[in-house]
């Protein structure tokens, strides 16, 4: 931290190098800059850009005439593959850096020999045409950096990485499987999705709460609980269900795993068509440590108790595919969901009287009813997080301190008697946030609206004084208008009936 600051904030260590890849580009735009506006010194500037080009272009053919000294063009996943495809990604890799290395020397040539035409040719002078040829070849350089950028990135993101509205919206459709599931009236459970890759695959999000998903904004401490528990039960679910016929010897077969019987897993999917396997071993949304009840828990025999024994057989695949003529057989079979909740009264005196139950489920508010006749610690199937959560007693107020049990829970010691809780997620900072980004929208429209009543104002006060300048300039003249019009009248020559007399 106190070499670099904020270097804890990247997700991975690697991400560090996209400060990199923004100073440098940035530096080289100062640096033309400054040849532009004729502030580095002409014998400088010679000196400088033949090291770079040296350095750089130099470099790059180096690569391309000895592509070796990058390395073997071998990695760590070429050891499971056979030698013909080891040896044709080498031959590639080789030929993609052969390439790039080229276009990166002819990229620099062209962008130093502008560079040299616009500015190391000749004497320094401000003359227009010296200007223009600077300022060109400035141009120039940014045209080869925009086009570079555009052939580039080509390769990452082209017509194929596009798709319709249609076929986007289309992968989200349910499945047979979703509907099975979403039949369950339950405010709150999970699902375990193992017909993708359960940790970087957030599809199975969109209808359920899920297990598994992808996001960037993981937290460590799910992750370390992923990689504690997670992975190694799910791997011991697929060495089972390969050893499974049918779907209810895939149930009888599910042990009771502490992972997943915390997360509060009440479904597990093999197939998209097909019906989810009922995992009985879901210990609820909430439950008392010691051998309490919690309402919603499945019970040891409630998974394969709820369905008809059809015969179905699963392949003996760990993603639970099945052969045709098994599919066939599982066609129409109803969905082994319950349509309420179960609940669990768990023997013994630590259990006796105590219960708690989910009201009410939101991603920023959950509601629990519980009842318990002495003060009782609670385990919340809630991941936890330190900032933003707290836990009130509805009935009398009373907040209540959430803390961290088994590496990753919430949980509260509960006062005694039946009471109703609100866990809600309101953090101060986004508080403050609001209230100051109000105050900031205000005095932004505060200060517009004062823009356009002063050029108004204004507008009609400048009006004002011109019409009164204008207005102050002809009485000014009129008094010599009149005595001009006096001269002109006596010097008139008289005529008509003074002639005359004359």
């Amino acid at each position: 931290m106190k070499v670099l600051p904020l270097y804890n904030k990247f997700r991975t260590v690697s991400m560090a190098l996209v400060i990199l890849q923004v100073t440098l580009p940035v530096l080289g735009f100062i640096t033309l800059d400054r040849i532009v506006r004729g502030n580095i010194p002409l014998r400088d500037f010679r000196r400088s850009s033949w090291l770079a080009l040296a350095l750089t272009a130099g470099f790059c053919i180096l690569a391309a005439l000895i592509p070796s000294i990058a390395g073997s063009f071998s990695g760590s996943a070429d050891a499971g593959m056979q030698e013909i495809l080891t040896d044709a990604l080498r031959a590639d890799r080789r030929a993609l850096l052969v390439k790039d290395a080229w276009m990166s020397a002819a990229l620099i040539l062209l962008c130093w020999g502008l560079l040299w035409w616009g500015y190391g040719f000749g004497k320094v002078s401000e003359d227009a045409s010296v200007r223009n040829r600077k300022l060109t070849a400035a141009l120039g350089v940014s045209a080869l950096v925009l086009i570079n950028l555009f052939v580039v990135g080509k390769r990452y993101l082209n017509d194929d990485h596009f798709v319709t509205p249609r076929s986007f919206i289309g992968q989200f459709d349910k499945r047979p499987v979703d509907k099975a599931i979403l039949a369950d009236t339950d405010p709150s459970f999970r699902v375990l999705d193992l017909t993708v890759n359960v940790f970087n695959d957030s599809h199975p999000s969109y209808w359920h709460k899920n297990i598994g998903g992808y996001s960037p904004a993981k937290l460590q401490i799910y992750q370390e609980y992923i990689e504690s528990h997670l992975q190694g039960e799910i791997s011991q679910i697929y060495s089972l269900l390969g050893k499974a016929a049918t779907l209810e010897e895939a149930e009888a077969m599910l042990p009771e795993l502490e992972g997943l019987s915390k997360l509060n897993c009440r479904y597990i999917i093999l197939n998209g068509d097909m019906a989810p396997l009922r995992y009985p071993y879901a210990q609820g949304n909430a439950w008392f440590e010691g051998g309490a009840s919690a309402d919603g828990a499945d019970g040891a025999s409630g998974g394969a108790a709820g369905r008809q024994s059809e015969g179905s057989a699963l392949s003996g695949s760990a993603t639970g595919k099945v052969s045709n003529g098994a599919a066939g057989r599982l066609s129409g079979r109803a969905s082994g969901g319950s349509a309420g909740r179960e609940s669990s009264a768990l023997g013994g005196p630590d259990g006796a009287g105590k219960q708690i139950e989910l009201l009410s489920y939101t991603p920023n508010e959950l509601r629990y009813r519980y009842t318990t006749p002495c003060d009782a610690k609670a385990v919340f199937s809630e991941v936890y997080y330190p900032d933003g959560w707290t836990l009130k007693v509805v009935d009398t107020g009373e907040l209540l301190p959430i803390s961290l049990s088994d590496d990753v829970f919430r949980s509260a010691i509960l006062p005694a008697g039946e009471h109703e809780l609100v866990m809600r997620f309101a953090p101060d900072s986004y508080a403050r946030g609001y209230r100051l980004s109000l105050i900031c929208s205000l005095l932004t429209l505060l200060l517009a609206a004062g823009a356009i009543v002063y050029m108004v104002v204004g507008k009609k006060q400048k009006v004002a004084d011109e019409g009164g300048a204008q207005k102050a300039a002809a009485e000014s003249q009129t008094p010599a208008t009149n005595e001009g019009q006096k001269a002109a009248v006596a010097e008139k020559p008289v005529t008509g009936k003074k002639q005359k007399e004359d």
